[in-house]
């Protein structure tokens, strides 16, 4: 074969090469066919725009749309754990308990040393009215961290509001002894348990004695103690 039939047929094969490269580049973008890590690069920003979304929305207390956005970011990994953790906050803050008990949950098993996971979760229970549960984590938490004023004091008076006085007084002379100074908490606390000893003793007493029955303000008084402890 000569110099210059060799030529054209090398000329002629990346002409066809060519045609056919930009045949499939053309393809490739009409069939909406990416390019490897593409995919990936789209959802990773589409979920940081949904993650900007939501911060917007929380700032806006506007936590039902929140919610809405953290679930989209989620599912980037890289920010994935700090969206479903606000989730959670934006589900207690819209007053979702089963969603917000359910993840603040599921966090606090990745992360059982967490205190403030663990007191969040035990303000979810309380606001269902699951007073027991809540009270087993605050006795949980105030026997790990006896120097916590804040966790000792709700301790005792969800023992007070559901009147488990015996575990509150309990829980009041340890109080007393890691807290002498607080000596305003420690008479609010004991005057608490005196009105409580005097109520059911009260109940206890026939209507022929005259005294007023005191049932209906003492269940009052408790439920009130338990939202100011929450």
């Amino acid at each position: 074969m000569t110099t210059t039939k060799k030529k054209s047929a090398v000329i002629g094969f990346l002409v066809i090469f060519f045609v056919f490269f930009s045949v499939f580049l053309y393809s490739c973008s009409s069939t909406g066919l990416r390019i490897p890590g593409e995919e990936r690069k789209i959802l990773e920003n589409l979920a940081a725009e949904y993650y900007h979304l939501a911060e917007g929305y929380l700032e806006q207390k506007n936590y039902k749309k929140a919610m809405e956005c953290y679930d989209f970011a989620m599912r980037d990994n890289s920010i994935r754990q700090q969206s479903y953790y606000k989730k959670g906050y934006c589900a207690a803050m819209a007053k979702e308990w089963d969603v917000a008990q359910e993840i603040y949950s599921d966090l606090l098993l990745q992360d059982s040393e967490n205190i403030n996971l663990a007191l969040s979760l035990a303000y979810i229970m309380s606001q269902q009215g699951k007073l027991e549960e809540a009270v087993d984590i605050y006795k949980e938490l105030s026997d790990k961290n006896p120097q916590d004023q804040n966790i000792a004091e709700n301790c005792i008076s969800l023992f007070i509001a559901l009147e488990q006085f015996d575990k509150a007084r309990d829980e009041l002379s340890l109080f007393s002894t890691n807290f002498p100074d607080a000596t305003e908490k420690i008479s609010e606390f004991e005057k608490q348990l005196e009105n409580a000893t005097k109520t059911d003793e009260e109940q206890d007493k026939t209507p022929d004695d005259g005294l007023p029955d005191k049932t209906e303000e003492t269940e009052t008084e408790n439920t009130d103690m338990a939202e100011d402890v929450m």
